[in-house]
């Protein structure tokens, strides 16, 4: 009998190094392998992945190695549609973690700049899911694509976090934004210079479930008004612009400003609930969204 236990002991010791002889070896390989694969099957990887994804063109961006187990690019320019709308980031920087296999997946710290901020994170790739949980420090509001015409007069810098889990079909968690410096006196849409004032807060907090986007609160407080979008836009469709939505925009203004009022009452009287009180539905996709009913 004591025969028998210590040969169950002998061959549970033997699993044991088995499996951490093939766990030590699939690091060593993939350790191998991120090494010295080059950077262009990767370059070529990305392009195609976003062109058949998103309508994405990559249009710029200089790939390289980072030894030992590291891939980055400088000058990044993603052509988003057709329009000539981009995206263009400094550098972005992605470092393969080898001991996240011993928890069974596969682990990459991020590192990217854009402009004066910098976005620092890291995401997982299991069997069927993917995570991301990253930290936006300082970034500059301008760096995001507007409409053409559209923008903020002066500067808004945005602190924020992105954690988010994917399992194949749908994503969950959260995207939150908030100004960490303003020095902003108004908006730009589309050529009109909104006679909003001096902007005073701005930030944003959408939760991500049963592929949709639950928008909790886009806000932003100026001098004459405050403004904030809520509701749900949906995530299942490819491109993104091809998602319904169903949102309310809520204005209140301050009476402080006649420019304002005589635009309030010209363009949306037919949405005052009250003196100074405005909501408005948007409904339509991303792409072309339709104001009201």
């Amino acid at each position: 009998m004591t025969e028998g236990f210590y040969g169950v002991v002998h061959e549970m010791r033997r699993l044991i190094l088995i499996s951490f002889l093939f766990l030590a070896g699939m690091v060593l390989f993939l350790l191998t392998l991120v090494a010295f694969f080059p950077a262009k099957p990767v370059e070529a990887w990305i392009r195609d992945t976003l062109k058949s994804n998103g309508g994405i063109v990559l249009a710029d961006g200089r790939f390289y190695r980072i030894p030992p187990f590291g891939l980055g690019v400088e000058g990044l320019s993603l052509l988003l549609d057709d329009r000539g709308r981009r995206f263009d980031m400094d550098r972005a920087d992605v470092f393969f973690k080898p001991f996240g296999i011993l928890s069974g997946e596969l682990r990459f710290g991020i590192e990217a700049r854009l402009g004066d901020g910098e976005i620092v994170g890291e995401t997982a790739l299991g069997l069927g899911r993917m995570s991301i949980d990253t930290t936006i420090r300082h970034m500059d509001i301008e760096v995001f694509p507007f409409p053409e015409g559209s923008g903020i007069d002066g500067t808004i810098y945005m602190d924020g976090r992105i954690d988010i889990d994917h399992d194949g079909r749908c994503a969950s968690g959260t995207v939150e934004m908030e100004d960490n410096a303003l020095n902003a006196r108004g908006i730009r849409w589309k050529g009109l210079r909104l006679p909003t004032g001096t902007i005073e807060d701005i930030g944003m907090m959408i939760e991500l479930y049963g592929c949709k986007a639950s928008v909790k609160g886009f806000w932003i407080k100026a001098e004459n008004l405050s403004a904030r979008i809520k509701g749900e836009i949906g995530l299942e469709r490819v491109p993104l612009e091809k998602n319904p939505i169903a949102l309310t925009i809520e204005i209140i203004t301050k009476d402080r400003d006649p420019a304002m009022d005589l635009l309030m009452r010209s363009l949306l009287a037919r949405y005052k609930r009250s003196a100074n009180y405005y909501t408005i539905p948007v409904s339509g996709t991303l792409e072309m969204p339709v104001i009201g009913r």
